[in-house]
């Protein structure tokens, strides 16, 4: 017997956000292990969405938001709607 379901991806280990805790005012960098067209966005604890982007290659990539101190939200979505969230701090 052959299997012929493709192994499950662990989506929340693709990707890291660094420095933790990002400092206030600086910009921030997420590293991503998949490839494929992805969605990130971050959002504040309400849920309001602060910034977007859209990529599509494995790498590192700085983020050009500046965020004032507090905790917020990111969701890395694919284009097959697997999503996975992130909490993060600025100090």
């Amino acid at each position: 017997t052959y299997n012929t379901t493709a192994p499950e991806i662990d989506l929340n280990n693709a990707w890291k956000i660094f420095p933790v805790p990002v400092a206030a005012n600086q910009p921030m960098v997420i590293e991503f292990n998949l490839n494929g067209d992805f969605k990130i966005s971050i959002s504040d604890i309400d849920g309001k969405e602060l910034f977007n982007t859209k990529f599509n290659s494995i790498g590192k990539y700085v983020l050009p938001v500046q965020l004032n101190s507090g905790m917020y939200l990111m969701k890395l979505t694919g284009v097959d709607g697997m999503a996975s969230v992130k909490t993060f701090i600025v100090q």
